[in-house]
């Protein structure tokens, strides 16, 4: 592949809102921006794009964006700690459940919004398996700052769900690439640092 340096003068961009599959397929635009694997690719291809390509992000040396999180505030982790902790739970059994019962799920989801009940949202269901993880990437809440760095970047994931090992694994925690800028304030400073200087710049 040829390399290729353009400058925005170059572009004409084309407001597409979030239909960013519409302009690609009117010839109205000769490449789309944030696009997702299991959702506007399927769309293209669905749609006849049969020669579209995908240039992922990662394989360039950015961070993948493709992350659906949940935000909360310290406070709310703290006054509603069970809740949070339920909730998290809840989570992890229905992605389990989803990945070892594939049809019961589509099946259910789409009793639930029948308006999505077509061929093309099967077909974006069926992608989209490929990007769950049969289990999320947990971490005991007594690791060093460098174990859990280094756990991310083994599995490529950038939250980790910390739990208390004291507890039968009960959910207590998340873990994101921004807490590693305050790892001198956990308490094993004799931690190395290696691991987590990585961390922070592959993703921050």
């Amino acid at each position: 592949m040829t390399v290729v340096y353009l400058y925005q003068s170059d572009l004409e961009f084309v407001e597409a809102g979030y239909y960013l599959v519409d302009p690609l397929v009117e010839k109205k635009a000769d490449a789309a921006f944030g696009v997702f694997e299991n959702y506007e690719m399927v769309e293209a291809k669905y749609r006849g794009l049969d020669e579209i390509n995908l240039f992922k992000f990662t394989d360039y040396g950015v961070p993948s964006y493709g992350y659906l999180v949940f935000v909360t505030s310290e406070r709310s982790i703290r006054d509603r700690k069970e809740i949070i902790s339920k909730f998290l739970r809840a989570i992890r059994n229905s992605v389990k459940f989803t990945l070892n019962n594939p049809q019961e799920s589509l099946e259910s989801f789409l009793e639930t919004l029948p308006v999505l009940n077509n061929e093309l949202n099967r077909c974006m269901y069926s992608a989209t398996l490929r990007c769950y993880r049969d289990d999320t990437s947990t971490i005991s809440s007594d690791s060093s700052p460098s174990v859990a760095a280094d756990m991310m970047l083994q599995h490529n994931v950038r939250h980790l769900l910390v739990v208390d090992k004291s507890s039968t694994n009960k959910p207590i925690g998340i873990i994101t690439p921004l807490d590693f800028t305050r790892y001198q304030e956990y308490p094993n400073v004799n931690d190395k640092n290696d691991t987590i200087e990585k961390i922070l710049e592959y993703y921050i």
